[in-house]
């Protein structure tokens, strides 16, 4: 569907990201920021515990258009959207 060269991770440690981009082909890096940037989806697959630490480092970095995706069990899109201030859930 689209190119490993397309798709970009973040991971907070750096040998995961470097195990992932040479097994796929992919960019990796630690910053959310960075890993969203250019992005038109954002799926968003931590831990929901995690989510508490996510939401204030990305609110604001998204654009209106860009879809965020979510695997996250048990948190629902209204959360989803309070936490990161965006309506493309």
């Amino acid at each position: 569907l689209i190119e490993p060269s397309a798709v970009c991770c973040s991971d907070p440690y750096v040998a995961r990201g470097k195990e992932l981009e040479a097994a796929y082909g992919i960019k990796a890096t630690t910053d959310n920021v960075e890993a969203v940037k250019d992005a038109d989806i954002v799926v968003l697959s931590v831990k929901p515990q995690v989510l508490s630490d996510i939401t204030p480092t990305l609110r604001g970095h998204m654009r209106p258009n860009q879809l965020l995706l979510s695997i996250l069990a048990g948190v629902d899109s209204r959360t989803l959207r309070k936490g990161f201030d965006h309506s493309a859930i």
